[in-house]
């Protein structure tokens, strides 16, 4: 009976200590996309810079950033998947701080939308360049 109490007690240890590493940061790897959208990115994405935080907490903690070349055809599939709104909001809700290469130029510089299913999904596009900058969290 006293190994039996052992070996629970290691697996007990063994599964807390899995859960606890799950966090961590992830920069400009495609690992960033999976992440947040849990799915593969497309080959037609083409991410230029990325950063994603996960929290080690049990539950599915995210914050996320993106800087994607300039690409028509995803710009469509989020409007209508995300039912994106324009919106004059830049202010970006930071759990953790945002990348310098985060839109970098004054607001004036984006068209901002956001979503209405999501409280933090937005999407600047940069109206020069029109890259695609995207930010999202869950708490």
């Amino acid at each position: 009976m006293k190994k039996i109490k052992i070996i629970f007690k290691s697996l007990q240890i063994v599964s807390l200590a899995a859960l606890l590493s799950c966090g961590g940061t992830w920069e400009n790897e495609d690992a960033v996309w999976e992440k947040t959208f849990n799915a593969e990115k497309p080959k037609e994405v083409i991410l230029l810079n990325s950063k994603i935080w996960i929290s080690s907490h049990w539950s599915y903690e995210f914050q996320s950033f993106m800087e994607i070349k300039s690409n028509t055809k995803l710009m469509d599939a989020f409007e209508q998947q995300y039912k994106l709104e324009n919106s004059s909001d830049f202010q970006v809700v930071e759990i953790t701080e945002k990348p310098s290469w985060f839109t970098p130029k004054t607001e004036d510089h984006y068209i901002i939308k956001e979503s209405n299913l999501y409280n933090d999904f937005k999407i600047f596009i940069d109206k020069e360049t029109k890259n695609i900058f995207i930010t999202c969290s869950q708490l």
